[in-house]
């Protein structure tokens, strides 16, 4: 595949950490989406168009625990990351975002947090209450999100004292360190 000559190698370097390994399907076609779009009144008061929520493989309720780590964590990490015995570094407060923007600032703090060498946060989503049909959309999305990044190495939902059903506390991978500089990979 040739290179674009428009990106800088910087910025294709950081784009292949990112995204990781990639595994070519074998199958060409593409599987339709089911979003609907609706109409919701912005901060500003006009109305705008949000894509409603699919619900993913792993939908949850307003009051459900959600606990996820992957394959190789021992259940005393996670036991210990319920407790809030693993010091919290950043905190993210997902309240009142829509959707889309909800997943990149999702992204986007993932990103920052595993560059700065971050192992463990706090992402508050809300408990869903003011969601329509009482479907905790962000809370969701954030479920799903989370299972499929690769650094996410398991998450569960914080205690009472600490939001709750409506915030997780997410355990990171250690950053490989550049051996030059010494920084996070």
């Amino acid at each position: 595949m040739a290179e674009r000559k428009d990106i800088s190698p910087a910025d294709s370097d950081l784009f292949r950490r990112s995204v990781g390994s990639v595994t070519r399907t074998r199958h060409n076609h593409v599987r339709n989406s089911t979003r609907h779009l609706k109409q919701v009144t912005g901060p500003s008061g006009k109305m705008t168009s949000t894509a409603a929520p699919v619900p993913g493989p792993h939908t949850v309720g307003i009051g459900d625990v959600i606990n996820f780590r992957r394959p190789g964590i021992q259940q005393r990490t996670l036991s210990r990351l319920k407790r809030g015995q693993i010091a919290i570094g950043r905190e993210l407060d997902l309240h009142g975002e829509t959707n889309m923007a909800a997943q990149e600032r999702i992204m986007l703090f993932l990103e920052m947090c595993i560059h700065d060498g971050i192992r463990c946060i706090r992402i508050i989503h809300g408990k869903g209450h003011g969601s329509r049909n009482k479907k905790p959309v962000i809370k969701n999305l954030l479920n799903n999100v989370l299972r499929e990044n690769r650094h996410v190495l398991a998450f569960t939902s914080a205690p009472a004292s600490d939001g709750g059903t409506g915030a997780l506390y997410v355990l990171l991978r250690k950053s490989p360190v550049n051996p030059v500089s010494g920084k996070p990979v």
